[in-house]
């Protein structure tokens, strides 16, 4: 079979890592998630890191504002309960 005409060339898909976690603490995952306020326009950002085996909140903060730092700050305060060294 060929492509006709001006239909585009299928593309190959490359799938991305999958992790397997057996047991808690080996893999987390973390999400940004607007939360709504009384004004229109404005939104609150949820920052949660979750432990992917237990489903357990390893840590979570609310701010204003959408930056790196907030996000970095979590994921070593999250580490620093947990008991989770560098």
């Amino acid at each position: 079979m060929h492509d006709r005409g001006s239909v585009r060339a299928s593309r190959v898909i490359i799938r991305p890592v999958a992790f397997k976690a057996i047991a808690p603490n080996q893999v987390w995952s973390w999400d940004l998630t607007f939360l709504a306020t009384i004004l229109t326009g404005m939104f609150y950002r949820l920052y949660l890191v979750m432990d992917i085996y237990s489903r357990k909140i390893v840590g979570w903060e609310i701010h204003e504002n959408e930056t790196a730092d907030y996000a970095s700050l979590l994921i070593r305060k999250a580490c620093l309960a947990e008991g989770i060294r560098k």
